[in-house]
């Protein structure tokens, strides 16, 4: 989420990632945790040898989006993100 409200890469650091949205919405709380249930894991393609998919060392690629994107076929504003061991 951090990426698509803000441009910026995610440190995995949830507390960070929150306070930096929390204050982008101007300090409402409740907007950033609705921001962030609205976000969807739209596909996961894990590390597959056989086929030829390797993502680092057996990680998997994740594509985001919102939901009011989704709705609205706006797949320009999906986000791919790449998680490894």
């Amino acid at each position: 989420m951090l990426q698509i409200a803000l441009g910026e890469e995610y440190d995995y650091n949830e507390q960070a990632c929150e306070k930096k949205l929390t204050k982008y919405y101007g300090g409402d709380e409740d907007r950033t945790w609705q921001e962030l249930s609205d976000t969807l894991l739209l596909l996961k393609i894990d590390t597959h040898d056989a086929i030829g998919f390797q993502w680092w060392d057996c990680g998997e690629l994740q594509f985001f989006i919102r939901k009011s994107d989704l709705e609205a076929e706006r797949f320009e504003q999906t986000y791919c993100s790449l998680y490894s061991s």
